[in-house]
């Protein structure tokens, strides 16, 4: 299977699936008043994983899990903050660029995001000692209000938005140009909070605590539970991923065309 292959990748790298990879129905979210939350999709039961200090009197979103150091990145909403949370604590990484970031998903060592209300893909690596912000204008699409992101191993981005389901291929876009393309998907899937549990994609409908499974051929959704801690408030969701197919293809690109271009 897909699964076994990509474990048996891993282990020839010396790593190893976590365990709520090796599951494959659990997700995390990201709570409203604070707490990064391991979700099982199938039951909707729910349990605190990492706390989150830095939300207090804040609101935390953008959501983002880097499986392979096992370390998380979120933002608040009101500094632009971009925080690291990680099995030894708490660690404020950079400031963001002027905007709104509901939105995020790790992948090929960066935080990606799309600005809030644009079409403008962000990028930043968090490889480096020093942060680095790159952007992408998609085409294709209208402007973003969202939602959520989620990516695929093989660096394929979907993104749940006011405006539908739409879908990025990461390696294709354009470092020289800062540009992009994204296709529509549906205009009828509900606005959710998106997380890959190993190669399916689910999603969190905030308000309703409903949780679904997600086609990322045609953005049809089907309702797999409801969570049952529904002071549990899904601000914004990640999922377990592995990146052995992108992570290398898409450094290699950057460090080609000056994708590491710091920004002062």
């Amino acid at each position: 299977s897909s699964m076994t292959k990509r474990a048996l990748f891993l282990a020839a790298c010396g790593l190893t699936l976590s365990p709520t990879l090796a599951m494959g129905s659990m997700i995390y979210g990201l709570n409203k008043t604070g707490g990064i939350y391991s979700i099982d999709v199938g039951t909707g039961a729910s349990s605190l994983y990492r706390a989150t200090p830095a939300v207090a009197s804040k609101t935390p979103n953008g959501l983002a899990y880097d499986v392979f150091n096992d370390a998380f990145y979120y933002n608040t909403q009101e500094d632009r903050k971009l925080y690291r949370v990680d099995s030894s604590g708490e660690s404020l990484v950079a400031t963001l660029p002027t905007g709104m970031y509901y939105d995020s998903a790790f992948w090929g060592g960066g935080y990606w995001s799309v600005r809030e209300g644009s079409r403008v893909l962000m990028r930043v690596d968090v490889t480096g000692g020093v942060p680095v912000v790159s952007n992408y204008t998609l085409s294709g699409v209208p402007n973003l209000t969202f939602g959520d992101i989620a990516i695929n191993a093989d660096g394929e981005l979907y993104g749940s938005a006011a405006q539908g389901m739409f879908k990025v291929n990461l390696l294709s876009l354009n470092p020289g140009l800062g540009t992009g393309s994204a296709s529509l998907l549906s205009t009828s899937t509900p606005r959710l909070q998106l997380g890959f549990a190993g190669n399916v994609l689910y999603g969190v409908q905030t308000d309703t605590d409903r949780v679904f499974h997600v086609n990322t051929g045609t953005g049809g959704v089907t309702q797999t539970s409801t969570l049952m801690d529904r002071s549990l408030t899904v601000q914004d969701a990640a999922g377990v991923v592995p990146e052995p197919a992108g992570v290398l293809p898409l450094l290699a690109l950057g460090a080609a065309v000056g994708l590491r271009r710091r920004r002062g």
